[in-house]
Order: C-alpha cells, then sequence, then structure tokens
C-alpha cells in the first residue's frame, strides 16, 4: 500500500472520531407588553398590515416578543459594534430596515436608531428607498452593513433600509421591520434570510415559526429546520404548494363560517399580520350573519355571545383548519369583544395573519416551495376535509345567530 493511501485511510478514521456539531439553538431574553395598555394603543399594534398590497450551519433559533397574541417581533443587531433593534420577523414583506439616527424623530421615541458611524462594518449606498404598507410607509435610504440574527447568524454585507420618515409605526414596541418573503417581492435587496442561505449558514433552506399565546413564553422562529421537540415526523406537516414565489401564497380549497361556505381562493400565510384579513364581500356576509357592529376600526359583538359564535374553517391541502370562537376572538372589554378578523379594499386573497398562526406550527420552506402547518401539542391535529355529504351534514349542525346589537 503506498503511503498516500496509508494517509487517506488515517485522515478518513480521524474524520469520523470528530465530534460532529449540533444544531444550534440561539435565544434571547423575552418580555411582555403591559396588558392594561389603552385600547387605542391596542388598536395602533392591530392595524399593522405589512402585506405590500397597496453561528455555525445547522438550526438557529429566534425568539419573539408576544404583544397580546397579535404582534411578534424579536431582536437582531447591525454594524460593528453591534447595534440592537427590535424588529417583526414579517413572511408578508422581504426588505429589511430600522430607523436611522438622521431622522427627526430619533432620540424622541423609544425606538433605536442606526447611527453609522458607528459602525466600522457600515458601506455607504445612498439609494433612495420607499417602502409601502398597508397600515404606514417608510422613507429612507439605501445602506450597507452586518447583521446578526440571534447572536451568531452574521449576515455580512446586507443592504437594508435607514428610515428617515415612518408613517403608522412610531411609538411602537418595535424599530423596524425585517422582511420573510421571497426576493421577488423586494425592489431593493436580497431579503437577509436569502443572504444568510447564500453564504452558507443553513443546511436547510427553510424556516419555521412557532407564536405562544397569553402568558406563555416560548415564541421563536427557527432558521435552517424546524424544532424537533415539536415536529417529532415529517409526515406531521402538511405542505401546501406555494402559488406565487413573491408572498408565501398558496391554495385554500374552501372556507366555512358557521353555515356559510367560500369557495376556492388563495391566502398568504403572513407574520406580520396581526389579524384574519379577506376580500370585502366575504367578510362582509360574516360581519353581517353575526349582526356584528363596528367600534374603533374594529368588528365586535356582546361577550356574552361569544361562547355561541360558530367555527372558522379553512380547507387547505385536504386538510380542516377550524378556529372556534376563542381563537378568533383577540380582546375582551367589558361588554365587548373584538373579532379577529377584517378586510381591504379591492383584495381578493386572504391573509392568515397571527390570530390564525398561533393555533399552528408554520413552516416556510424554500427548497420545497411549500409552506407546510403542523399541530401544535395541545391542539387538536386538523382533520381532513369531509366529502360533499359531510359537509353538507357539517354545515347543517349550525344555527343562523340572531341578530346582535351593541350600544356605543
Amino acid at each position: 500500500m503506498s503511503p498516500f493511501a496509508v494517509i487517506a485511510i488515517l485522515c478518513c478514521l480521524f474524520y469520523d472520531i470528530i465530534p460532529r456539531a449540533a444544531s444550534i439553538k440561539f435565544s434571547i431574553p423575552i418580555s411582555k407588553a403591559d396588558p392594561t395598555a389603552r385600547h387605542e394603543e391596542f388598536r395602533s399594534l392591530m392595524i399593522h398590515t405589512s402585506a405590500r398590497l397597496m453561528a455555525e450551519r445547522g438550526t438557529h433559533l429566534e425568539p419573539l416578543t408576544n404583544m397580546w397574541n397579535t404582534l411578534y417581533f424579536g431582536e437582531i443587531t447591525i454594524g460593528t459594534p453591534p447595534q440592537p433593534f427590535n424588529v417583526i420577523f414579517d413572511t408578508g414583506s422581504s426588505d429589511l430596515w430600522v430607523p436611522s439616527s438622521r431622522s427627526s424623530y430619533c432620540g424622541s421615541s423609544v425606538q433605536n436608531c442606526y447611527s453609522s458611524d458607528q459602525s466600522t462594518t457600515y458601506q455607504m449606498n445612498g439609494s433612495p428607498v420607499t417602502i409601502q404598507y398597508g397600515s404606514g410607509a417608510m422613507v429612507g435610504f439605501l445602506s450597507e452593513d452586518t447583521v446578526t440574527i440571534g447572536g451568531n447568524i452574521v449576515i455580512n454585507n446586507q443592504l437594508f433600509g435607514e428610515a428617515v420618515t415612518e408613517q403608522g409605526t412610531l411609538n411602537q414596541p418595535y424599530d423596524g421591520i425585517l422582511g420573510l418573503g421571497y426576493p421577488g417581492l423586494s425592489s431593493y435587496m436580497t431579503p437577509p434570510f436569502f443572504a444568510a442561505q447564500a453564504q452558507g449558514w443553513f443546511d436547510r433552506n427553510v424556516f419555521s415559526v412557532l407564536l405562544t399565546k397569553g402568558n406563555n413564553e416560548g415564541s421563536k422562529i427557527t432558521f435552517g429546520g424546524w424544532d424537533d421537540s415539536i415536529i417529532t415526523s415529517e409526515e406531521m406537516i402538511n405542505w401546501a404548494p406555494v402559488t406565487q414565489q413573491a408572498y408565501w401564497k398558496f391554495s385554500v380549497e374552501s372556507i366555512f363560517f358557521g353555515d356559510m361556505k367560500f369557495g376556492s381562493t388563495e391566502a398568504i400565510a403572513d407574520t406580520g399580520t396581526s389579524l384574519i384579513i379577506g376580500p370585502k364581500s366575504q367578510v362582509s356576509q360574516i360581519v353581517n350573519y353575526l349582526g356584528a357592529v363596528s367600534i374603533s376600526g374594529f368588528y365586535a359583538v356582546p361577550t356574552s355571545n361569544v361562547s355561541s359564535l360558530p367555527n372558522f374553517t379553512f380547507v387547505i391541502h385536504g386538510r380542516m383548519y377550524t378556529l372556534p370562537p376563542e381563537q378568533y376572538i383577540v380582546m375582551t372589554d367589558g361588554d365587548y369583544a373584538v373579532l379577529g378578523f377584517g378586510y381591504i379594499e379591492d383584495q381578493s386573497f386572504w391573509i392568515l395573519g397571527d390570530v390564525f398562526l398561533s393555533n399552528y406550527y408554520t413552516i416556510f420552506s424554500v427548497e420545497k416551495e411549500a409552506v407546510g402547518f403542523a399541530p401544535l401539542p395541545n391542539n387538536p391535529e386538523p382533520l381532513p376535509e369531509p366529502s360533499s355529504s359531510s359537509i353538507a351534514n357539517f354545515c347543517s349542525v349550525f344555527v343562523v345567530l340572531p341578530a346582535l346589537y351593541l350600544r356605543r
């Protein structure tokens, strides 16, 4: 045997005894919002609809903060030394932006502001940027710097927006937005997740989201895979193929609300939208069905009637995802119970925001070109879609609710 062959064998044996690096999970502290905050503060958070309608290779965890079950955000850093920011991890957009130290409101609000002159890795770009969201807009300019997620996912030379002017996001508990949509949804940059993948951070081009409720901590986003303590087998995941590589959009076979049925449509899984948002015509039918009234821009019904409200069911890739009323009521205020859904003018598809997503474990797979849904440990597994005759029987058990009236 030649010396080279001996060396090759020894190298292979040595490699086999080197301990393999396990997938690493990164966590940050989780804070909670004051549950006694004023209704208008709650309202300003709920209307954030961010879908643009108008380290080591392995698995990485980014804990998220839960704001009253309708808004979730976590921490990133930008620059060297790192400057921290709380951002919404938003699957309904694809851009990253944070407040700029050049903005007039920097220092006058609770937000953190990015200072390029404090970073040794900053690179000037300066191109103007305007990003429109459903409930606000950001106007500023592009910069380039090192972005770190979860303390260990270091993305070099990441383009991002420095916000000089913001509408609809001031005085919020978050600083900016980190978009997790497809690159095709951005006109300015490669989204950070896709940039991190290109720089070799993940074994799998996948991320997943767990949104906890109430006082339960543990909301997190997992980059490079999913939480094996929740997903013990990939067979648990129901994969809905993506129909458009911009939003995470997929087909919905049908929607039930009580004895009403809506036919096939599309929906997007959007962690940056608080509520469930649908086409005006369909949501109006539901609202009229309930006799709900508009209070401060939201639909509400008497608190005493919540237990008798019907289920809200979405049939996705052959499975029924059913929300009982306690899961789509987002707030009770004395005699009123606020419904966790609404509509946007001239919209043809549904947005499944945090009110829906907090009931399931959601996986976003670039490699499968699909959105996956899996049951959470304390939630029942979604049922298979029933046959047509079963649907008729299913709907017949519901009684149309009488009109409900509220006093202002």
